[in-house]
């Protein structure tokens, strides 16, 4: 097989993964600790990705407010398109 024929032999993978999502903003997270809520100050969908639990955190629009795991806070804390606000 030449150049392209090996590629397109190849199974089509997908480049895209979740492992979780945002818990909904009343649900108690795994350590009990409270949840953490953070406001979405951009206009495109933007998805963060917890670093100390690998959940995703999906903000779909301008004023979006989720419930992050505590243990995730400090990394989302870091985007500067994010806000942390009391709980809504």
């Amino acid at each position: 097989m030449c150049c392209n024929q090996s590629r397109q032999a190849l199974p089509a993978v997908s480049r895209t993964r979740q492992t979780g999502s945002a818990p909904p903003i009343d649900a108690p997270t795994p350590s009990g600790s409270a949840n953490a809520y953070f406001q979405y100050l951009g206009h495109a969908v933007m998805t963060v990705r917890g670093s100390a639990t690998g959940a995703s955190y999906r903000f779909t629009h301008h004023g979006a407010i989720l419930a992050v795991d505590p243990r995730d806070s400090r990394a989302v804390a870091r985007v500067p398109a994010l806000r942390r606000v009391a709980r809504p």
